[in-house]
Formats: C-alpha cells, sequence, structure tokens
C-alpha cells in the first residue's frame, strides 16, 4: 500500500473511531441514568409548613417542631387540614412521574381551595435512601370570611372554623334566608358532616313557588366519606316545601361527587355528580347526574363544558320534579316558561367560551377578575303531567329547547370567593329571559 493511501485509510479510521467511540460512551451514561432512576419510589415523609410552622407527618402521626416559630406563636389552620387536600401521604409507593403528578394535584387543589393563599408541594430526595422522596408542602394562610349573592338575597359566612375545614355560612334577602354549615375533616377523619335550613320567601323565589308562601321551607343533614381528596360519597337526608300548614315531602338522596385537576392549560378540571332520590312517602324514585369539563387555551381564554341527564320512571308530583328554568349551572338560559322546563325525564348540554377581559385589585388586597361569555344550551324534557296535582302543562312543548346568549360574570377569587354572574339569551323562536345568579359557572 502506497504511503498516501496508507495515511488517506488511517485518517478516515481514526474519524471512525472518533465517532463511534463518544458515541458508544453516550449510550453507557444514558443507559446508566436510566438504570439510576427507580422504578418505584416510597414517601418517607410529608414535611407542612404552615407560614414559618413546621410539621412533619410520617407513620406515627404529625409531630410540631416546635423550634420552628417563635414561643406562643400559633397558626389559625390545622395541619390535618392541609393534609385533607393532599394526594400524597407517608408510606406511598409509586412511580416518580406518579408522584410528580399528585404533587401537581395537590398544590391546585390547596390553592382552590380558598383556605390558603399561596401552595407549593415539592418532592424531594431524602436522606434515608435513593428510593425514599421528602414530600414539603408550603402554604401561606388564606383569608377565611366569604361573601356572595344572588336574586334578590346575599350570603356571608367564615371558613376554617376552629382550624378545620369547616365552614358556616348566612343567608339574608328578600326571597331566600337561612344557613348552611359543613365539616369536611370530623375529627381529622375522612367523615364530613352538614346541615342547612333555608326559607325562599317572603317574596317570590323562582324554582320554590309550588304550594303556599308559608311552606316555602327546605331542610337537609348530609354524611359523607372521602375515598380520596377528589372523591366524597355520601347520603342527604332531605325535606322540602314545609311550613305550618304542610308537613313537607321527605326524600333520602345517596350521591357521588369528583373533582379532578387536568395538568393541561389555565385552569382546567374535569368532574360530576350523581344523586339518587327516593320519596317514601310517595313510593317514587328518580336520579340524575351531571359532568362537567374546562379546559384553558391561554391564562385568559377557556371552554367549559356540561352535561346532565335525569330520569324517573313514574309521573312526578310538581314539587319532585327535575327543575331546568333556574337551577344554577343546571337551566336552559332563554324565555322558555316554568312549566315548560320541568318534567320527569330530561337531558342537558351546555357549552360557554370565556375570556377575562379585566383583572384588578380592590383595596387593599382583593383581586377581581371581569369575565365574559358566549353560551349555549341545549336540552329534551319530559313534561308528562308531572303528576296528578296539576303539574306542568302537558301540552307544554316537548321538542329540543335551546338558549343562545351572552353572560358576563364579576369573580371575586381567592381570598373573597364571591362570584355574581349575569345572563340574557334567546331560543330559536326570539323569546328572551334575563338570569342574575351567585355561581361561577359549571
Amino acid at each position: 500500500m502506497k504511503p498516501n493511501r496508507v495515511f488517506a485509510f488511517a485518517v478516515v479510521t481514526l474519524a471512525f473511531l472518533a465517532g463511534i467511540f463518544p458515541a458508544a460512551a453516550q449510550e453507557a451514561a444514558q443507559g446508566a441514568a436510566q438504570e439510576s432512576v427507580p422504578a418505584t419510589v416510597r414517601v418517607s415523609t410529608v414535611r407542612i409548613f404552615i407560614g414559618e410552622a413546621k410539621y412533619d407527618w410520617t407513620g406515627d402521626g404529625i409531630a410540631f417542631d416546635a423550634a420552628s416559630v417563635p414561643s406562643g406563636t400559633r397558626t389559625q389552620l390545622k395541619p390535618e387540614t392541609i393534609r385533607s387536600f393532599l394526594s400524597v401521604r407517608p408510606g406511598l409507593i409509586v412511580a416518580p412521574r406518579d408522584l410528580e403528578r399528585r404533587c401537581l394535584d395537590s398544590e391546585r387543589r390547596l390553592i382552590e381551595s380558598g383556605y390558603v393563599y399561596e401552595a407549593s408541594v415539592l418532592p424531594l430526595p431524602s436522606k434515608n435512601g435513593a428510593v425514599e422522596r421528602l414530600i414539603v408542602v408550603s402554604v401561606t394562610e388564606g383569608f377565611f370570611g366569604r361573601f356572595g349573592g344572588g336574586g334578590i338575597w346575599a350570603m356571608a359566612g367564615k371558613a376554617g372554623l376552629f382550624g378545620d375545614r369547616a365552614s358556616a355560612l348566612f343567608w339574608a334577602g328578600y326571597n331566600r334566608n337561612g344557613f348552611s354549615v359543613l365539616h369536611s375533616d370530623v375529627g381529622g377523619t375522612p367523615l364530613a358532616l352538614g346541615a342547612r335550613l333555608f326559607y325562599y320567601g317572603p317574596g317570590d323565589y323562582d324554582g320554590k313557588t309550588a304550594g303556599s308562601r308559608e311552606n316555602r321551607f327546605y331542610g337537609a343533614l348530609s354524611a359523607g366519606w372521602y375515598l380520596g381528596p377528589d372523591l366524597l360519597v355520601g347520603i342527604d337526608g332531605a325535606l322540602d316545601h314545609f311550613g305550618p300548614s304542610s308537613t313537607g315531602l321527605f326524600s333520602l338522596q345517596p350521591c357521588v361527587f369528583l373533582n379532578r385537576y387536568i395538568a393541561w392549560g389555565a385552569k382546567s378540571a374535569w368532574g360530576g355528580e350523581a344523586r339518587g332520590y327516593w320519596y317514601p312517602d310517595l313510593e317514587m324514585t328518580k336520579a340524575d347526574c351531571t359532568a362537567h369539563a374546562r379546559a384553558g387555551f391561554t391564562e385568559k381564554a377557556r371552554v367549559a363544558l356540561s352535561g346532565s341527564v335525569g330520569y324517573s320512571a313514574d309521573d312526578l308530583p310538581t314539587d319532585a320534579c327535575f327543575d331546568l328554568y333556574y337551577a344554577e349551572d343546571r337551566s336552559v338560559r332563554s324565555g322558555y316558561s316554568t312549566d315548560e322546563l320541568i318534567g320527569n325525564r330530561y337531558a342537558l348540554a351546555s357549552a360557554e367560551l370565556r375570556y377575562d377581559f379585566l383583572s384588578f385589585k380592590v383595596p387593599p388586597a382583593f383581586p377581581c377578575t371581569v369575565q365574559g361569555f358566549l353560551f349555549s344550551d341545549v336540552a329534551a324534557i319530559d313534561p308528562a303531567d308531572c303528576g296528578a296535582d296539576g303539574g306542568a302543562d302537558s301540552s307544554a312543548a316537548s321538542g329540543p329547547l335551546d338558549a343562545y346568549g351572552l353572560g358576563a360574570r364579576v369573580i371575586f377569587d381567592n381570598p373573597v370567593f364571591a362570584y355574581f354572574t349575569f345572563t340574557y339569551g334567546v331560543n330559536h323562536e326570539g323569546d328572551g329571559r334575563f338570569i342574575f345568579c351567585g355561581t361561577a359557572g359549571y
């Protein structure tokens, strides 16, 4: 072989080897890195910071670090309250990616709870070993006052009672008066207990006009159990339309609530509710379920969808019929009459395209958002007389019922949590209706 050919061969060989060995070294390093990531990790401790106060949650319970705050300093919230919103716990064994998702869910749930201004939930390596993880939860306590309103009534109350996940709310006004109490973490357990009592008067209140004015009382007791921070199963015992001249209509209502946060877009979530109704005095039953989903395209723009169905094999009395006239977040928002929007069976689909036009702070530090939205509702309902007591007019339209319109919301979010929604919609016949209610939407 000639010298110039030998030289050329050597150069090509060296270049080839230079390309092979770094690539091989890189592949080996990547393989070693993958092998160093464990298939599963175990949560050894959940460290909770409420302000500067530190609590360590382990398999032995929650321990307070007295040295973390000056002597005599106390937090308003108990660590058990923060714990009730978490998807992570000591001893949990999951894949690393699943642990990160659970931490993100917990952070979103804490922020949306209204009990804290700020929250972060971070998984960190533990000194106990490569497969151990320390979860650090840090929150800043929020504002516990609650305010709202709708129709011709106002609501005020307080959450975080006694440092627990508990609230008491009070309503007063021309057409709604009463109170509601709820404890969602009784004794530091997943048990939820609640009670509520309302008088829908003395003025007219849509959906509560059946019977005499003195029989517009409604009361209920609730009990439930959290199977997870997003899933609640329970049962309500309710007495509707009672008063001085009526014993009312009693029902037992088994129910399930689900709400899951989506790690995509702004304020994205999905969930639903299923509820059954048994009326012992009437020997009748009915059931309905609702599902919703929200997805954010940007921080300001998002779409919200909702669907619900209700069914009863019986012809119900008016007091027990499904109401799509003025049920908040479950109604046909156009100019149909009450008779056309109550019945024994129904299906409803709603959609909103929302945009946050304006965000500002009301002194001293109350954030306010003005949101506009386009909406559409489509429903089918079976009026079917609603029982023998002269309920809905059987001649009412049973075909598709629709609504198309514009809406606006004034949203006082964390830390106030007061919402005011205004809508105006028309149907395909041009009949319109204006609605004002106290809701942030589905």
